[in-house]
């Protein structure tokens, strides 16, 4: 039995580690880096710099995984923000909608 955090049931859902490097950014317009934490098949907490002025809807690019995930945004505190992955318009990058 695992009693801590469920790391292993969220690495499932979502192939990336502890923590990996994205980028935000509204339409094709580029607005800052951050880093996901405690990702799950639904949202992950993104570290940013102040995310007060990060709009309440964009998209999550993962380089790494080539990957584009459109975001909403469902809390907000100093240094981070809670998001919930939109899953009906996930695009690989290069893909247009």
């Amino acid at each position: 039995m695992y009693y801590g955090r469920r790391r292993h049931a969220r690495r499932t859902s979502f192939p990336i580690g502890t923590s990996t490097a994205g980028k935000i950014f509204l339409d094709e317009a580029f607005i800052r880096s951050c880093t996901l934490h405690d990702v799950s098949g639904g949202g992950a907490r993104l570290q940013v710099r102040d995310p007060t002025d990060i709009p309440d809807r964009f998209d999550l690019v993962l380089d790494g995984l080539a990957v584009r995930k459109p975001c909403r945004i469902v809390w907000r505190t100093r240094d981070s923000i809670g998001v919930e992955f939109i899953p009906d318009r996930s695009l690989p990058l290069g893909s247009s909608a």
